[in-house]
């Protein structure tokens, strides 16, 4: 665990690091100004015409490095917004909050205005059954742990969560469940020492994504499942990140969940977006 929160912490840093910018030059259709702010993935550049007027008659965004289902499918969208709005006070895309952020920051910037500071997240939101455990670090950034029975009965659920400005940066899902002492599994540690005093005969805990391999086989046998079991955790985890608390916690009241997560097709997709909310609270 102490390695995987390194690495999420790590990953978060460099994603929360920001750096805005702006240049401009004349052309025949107007002034071209250009501005860049950091988004999810990289650098996301606006370029701006703006005519005698003062008004913005043409917006390109970029950011190559943005997730191409999320922050990317949004460019266009938001490119739309900002010559509607005239400027950085967008409406933005749902699901894209770090990417809406960071062009709003890029036009401020191209433009050479002050952005107006955004509303705080409501913090009347209901609290989870079973608080995260929260751990504040420098800069904003917070890692939560929650755990949940998010499948069923018979295993429960760890998630966790980097945040930041109440936007999940990354995720991290597994499912903890006994199976036999028999099965070709890789058991939690200490199964063959005291901890394992408390098993039921025969039976040791295993972590289902540590034996993936395993559990995927049974899923296919048993279900007709043609997506591994961590392929799952890892659509969904990929699915949240760049996504505000709010948005993912709207998602995780979605009965039709699983379809909107691209790669997942675990029945119970809305349950493992729930625990990575109560996992970022």
């Amino acid at each position: 665990m102490k390695k995987l929160l390194a690495l999420l912490l790590s990953l978060a840093m460099a994603l929360s690091l920001a750096a805005c910018g702006g240049s401009s030059s004349s052309t025949a259709a107007g002034v071209t100004k250009t501005g860049s702010a950091e988004g999810f993935g990289g650098a996301v550049t606006a370029t701006l015409t703006v005519d005698a007027n003062g008004t913005v008659t043409d917006c390109k965004l970029e950011g190559a490095q943005e997730t191409e289902s999320i922050g990317g499918a949004a460019l266009e969208e938001l490119s739309k917004q900002v010559v509607a709005a005239n400027g950085p006070a967008i409406d933005g895309v749902a699901g894209a909050t770090v990417t809406t952020k960071a062009v709003r920051k890029a036009v401020a910037a191209a433009l050479g205005v002050e952005l107006a500071e955004e509303a705080p997240a409501d913090s009347a939101a209901a609290a989870p059954a079973e608080p995260a455990a929260i751990v504040p670090v420098e800069g904003g950034i917070q890692i939560g742990q929650a755990y949940a029975a998010a499948h069923g009965t018979k295993c429960f659920t760890e998630a966790v969560a980097v945040v930041k400005d109440d936007v999940i940066l990354a995720a991290y899902l597994d499912d903890f469940q006994f199976t036999s002492a028999d099965a070709d599994v890789t058991a939690v540690p200490n199964s063959d020492s005291d901890f394992a005093a408390g098993y039921a005969e025969g039976k040791v805990l295993m972590s289902k994504r540590a034996n993936a391999d395993y559990y995927s086989k049974m899923m296919a046998e048993k279900a007709g499942s043609t997506v591994s079991l961590d392929a799952n955790y890892d659509a969904i985890q990929n699915h949240v990140n760049g996504m505000s608390i709010a948005d993912a916690e709207a998602l995780s009241k979605d009965e039709k969940a699983v379809d909107a997560v691209s790669g997942a097709t675990l029945v119970d997709t809305a349950g493992y977006v729930g625990v990575l909310v109560d996992a970022a609270k």
